[in-house]
């Protein structure tokens, strides 16, 4: 799409590294708009409304149109990357290169 993103990592005394890149269970990104959070987050609530919740939900950022991607630590800013970079270097991997 060539929209970017602002993306919040909460606190963690775990190392950057394994935040960003460590293996772990699933996981899901679910993007919805601004006026649908509250319902998505009542289904949620509904969902589980009899048995006890066996996975949670964060909010991390939001989609912009600054076409750059942008992950804040609490207030530091740890990557500040254009789409276009970011699109340019996955279109460049090696995979792509050797599976033609």
């Amino acid at each position: 799409s060539g929209l970017g993103a602002d993306i919040k990592l909460p606190s963690s005394k775990a190392r950057l590294d394994r935040i960003l890149f460590a293996e772990g269970g699933a996981r899901v990104l679910i993007s919805c708009s601004k006026n649908k959070v509250l319902e998505f987050k009542k289904f949620y609530e509904s969902f589980f409304i009899n048995e006890s919740k066996i996975f949670s939900i964060s909010h991390l950022g939001s989609v912009k149109n600054n076409k750059k991607l942008l992950i804040y630590q609490e207030t530091n800013l740890i990557i500040n990357s254009k789409i276009e970079d970011l699109q340019e270097t996955y279109q460049n991997a090696i995979y792509n290169k050797i599976s033609k």
